[in-house]
């Protein structure tokens, strides 16, 4: 065989050599980094997964303590004589021992200087105390008062009914509303409250 012809062989088998010890060197360099994203992947996600879980499970925790909170037993909207205001007035109505449960509740809110609003609010309780909110005033000076259709007959004021007016007890009510407490609004007003009586 010609010395060239050997020479050029030999030059060839090297070249081979060194590709094909590249390739190796290239296939297993590309396992190893294809083997390393799937690693930390799968050890991302979980921890990825788990807090999202935690979140939505802590955000579900105020919805469903919030759905638990105790409804206002009584709501009268004076936005006549409120004239739509923002403010509320809130507190709480007791009634006369032996006070019978589902009897008709009215209203009363009066405007110092401005008129008076009458309306249905609700009825009575089993446990004889309401919670009540009165909405939609605007600043001013206001009396409350609350009648109950004791008797059942479709009107109040009847004797036997009851009545009251902020800020009465049960033991010590407050009759008319010359002797109620005068309700100064500028905001939201809390624990307004008051007990009735027996009207005679």
């Amino acid at each position: 065989m010609n010395p060239a012809t050997i020479r050029l062989m030999s030059v060839a088998k090297l070249a081979l050599s060194v590709i094909l010890t590249s390739l190796v060197s290239v296939g297993c360099g590309s396992d190893s980094d294809t083997g390393t994203p799937s690693v930390t992947d799968t050890g991302t996600a979980p921890s990825d997964s788990a807090p999202q879980d935690s979140t939505a499970s802590d955000s579900a925790s105020p919805t469903d303590t919030g759905s638990m909170t105790t409804p206002t037993d009584l709501t009268f909207d004076a936005d006549f004589i409120g004239k739509g205001g923002p403010h509320v007035i809130t507190g709480t109505v007791t009634l006369p021992a032996g006070a019978a449960a589902g009897r008709p509740i009215q209203f009363e809110v009066i405007r110092k200087g401005g008129g008076n609003q009458v309306g249905p609010a609700g009825t009575t309780s089993a446990s004889g105390t309401m919670t009540y909110k009165i909405t939609g005033l605007e600043a001013a000076d206001y009396q409350i008062g609350v009648r109950v259709d004791q008797t059942n007959n479709g009107k109040v004021n009847d004797p036997g009914d009851y009545i009251g007016f902020a800020r009465g007890t049960v033991a010590a009510p407050k009759l008319t509303s010359a002797m109620a407490d005068t309700i100064t609004v500028a905001g939201a007003v809390s624990g307004v409250d008051f007990g009735l009586g027996v009207q005679p």
